[in-house]
Formats: C-alpha cells, structure tokens, sequence
C-alpha cells in the first residue's frame, strides 16, 4: 500500500519515473533501512533525541557491527541474521549438492553425492583452506555444465543418423540428457546445475570476504571459551 501511494505521488507530482525496478528497489532498501534504525534504537545503541543534530560520516558502518565474540552482546536481529549466514551458508550449498546428487542415478550425480558427503565430512577443513579445497567443486560443476550443454547439440544422441555411434543409454547412465523446451525446474534441468553454479560462485566470495575471516576468529573465540568453562567444571 505504501508503495502504491509513492507511486502516485510520483506521478502526481508530474515527474517521469524510467525505471519503476528501480524506484522499487529504493523503496525496499529504505524499508530495511527504518527496520535497522529501529533494532538499533531499540537495543539503546541510538538516542532517538540526537538524530536531528548527529552528523555521521559515511565511513561509519553504524548499520552493521564487527562480527566478533566481544560485541555478541550489542549485536541486533539483522547482525544475528549476517552472522548465520556467512556461517552456514557452506552447510546449504553442500545439502542442495547432496539433494540433486540424489535425483538421478548416473555417474555425474553420483560424483555430486560423493564430493557433497566428502565436504560435509571435513567441512571444518574446508572453512580453515577455503577455496583452496572448494575448487574442485566449482570445476566439477562448471564441467558438468559444459557437458550438459554441449550434449545438446544434434550430433549427439541423433537416433536417425551415424554420425555417433556410441548407444543413447550409455549417455543416460552417464548423466546427459537432452532437456526439455521450456523452463519447467524437474530433476534433469540445467537450472538445478545452473542454481548450484550460482550458490557455489556465492561461497567461493563469501571465502575471501572480511566478515568471513570475522565469523572464523568469532567460532574460535567461542571454542576457547568452552575449552576453559570444561576446565573449570573439572
């Protein structure tokens, strides 16, 4: 509702909007922005008195704070929400490759299911090397993709002609498939390919971010901790 009556007063007001994504999407970021500068006010970061003569430089990131173990106590809902994000954002993209290795009974999902349960497995190796390990699952999925999509052109799989000689279901039990028309997302799609491309694409920067290397310090400091609460208990 608010959205549509900004709109009017847009257009009311006898100016030209080129990109309504565009004023949408300011729209959308002013929201979160008065849901942060509430979370804030509402935890006592903000004195609500001072907003009119507060002057905040634009290097003062005010919206977010420093994921670390000693500020766990002034961080807000939206803090809470970055932090489990950059810290299991792993966890989703190694279940959605252990899902789509699942679908399909083929040697390429097959290497899906065995690379995501080789990841879960030492996923805590994984965090300390990053991208390093995280590489080859990158490459085996752009691989997979590769081939999926080159599968598809009339050479292969033409039962009319000789021009391949090699049986349709030896490309079955391989994992290619000629897809669809349409966009229909079914377990044989290059969306599911092209979906994990992306989410994997997103961790592999995720790796070589600030907040990472805050959240790998942040689990730590947590584990020391515990390591001296079991000392003491002793």
């Amino acid at each position: 509702m608010s959205l549509i009556l900004l709109l009017k007063l847009v257009m009311d007001a006898g100016l030209t909007v080129d990109d309504r994504q565009m004023l949408v999407a300011h729209f959308v970021v002013f929201l979160v922005a008065c849901f942060q500068l509430q979370a804030n006010m509402s935890a006592g970061i903000l004195d609500a008195r001072s907003l009119h003569v507060a002057n905040i430089p634009a290097s003062d990131r005010i919206a977010w704070k420093e994921i670390l173990y000693e500020t766990t106590a002034q961080w807000t809902w939206l803090d809470y929400i970055r932090f489990f994000f950059y810290r299991h954002l792993l966890h989703v993209v190694l279940l959605l490759v252990f899902v789509t290795g699942t679908l399909q009974y083929d040697v390429l999902h097959l290497g899906y299911l065995a690379i995501s349960l080789i990841f879960f497995r030492m996923r805590g190796t994984i965090m300390e090397r990053r991208n390093s390990l995280f590489f080859f699952l990158r490459l085996y999925n752009f691989i997979l993709i590769v081939m999926s999509l080159a599968y598809q052109a009339p050479y292969f799989g033409n039962v009319g002609s000789h021009k391949c000689t090699l049986p349709l279901g030896l490309y079955s039990i391989v994992g290619l498939y000629k897809y669809d028309y349409g966009f229909g997302i079914t377990e044989r799609s290059a969306l599911v390919d092209i979906t994990i491309f992306c989410l994997v694409g997103l961790q592999a920067h995720i790796f070589r971010t600030r907040e990472f290397e805050q959240v790998i310090r942040y689990l730590e400091a947590q584990q020391v901790e515990a390591r001296a609460h079991a000392q003491v208990n002793k």
